[in-house]
């Protein structure tokens, strides 16, 4: 399996970003056809400190090659090409690998 972990900053506004990435970013990705599984949250925050990132957002594949072939699609190049431009405050993405989802281990 392959995890793709995407961290956003605070952006400037915030109430647009939600806006934007709940009614437009989400519809787009949930059309890469080989996700398996994605989640996301707003205002994430660690236990007993301040905000670190203001949204993450997760999507399993199935293997490398299912990963690839959905971020080389149609969709996945305008969901990076979204992220790029339109989503600035995104950090870069985390790439982690696993052949066991319960195997995953994710040190910040």
């Amino acid at each position: 399996m392959h995890r793709m972990l995407v961290l956003y900053n605070e952006p400037k506004d915030p109430a647009h970003f939600r806006k934007y990435y709940v009614e437009t970013h989400l519809p787009l990705v949930s059309k890469m056809q080989a996700a398996k599984k994605a989640s996301y949250s707003f205002d994430v925050k660690p236990l007993g400190g301040k905000a670190t990132y203001f949204c993450v957002f997760e999507v399993d594949f199935e293997s490398e090659a299912a990963m690839m072939s959905a971020l080389s699609s149609k969709e996945g190049r305008a969901v990076a090409g979204m992220c790029r431009t339109t989503l600035p405050a995104a950090s870069p993405w985390c790439i982690f690998r696993s052949s066991d989802s319960s195997a995953l281990r994710i040190a910040l």
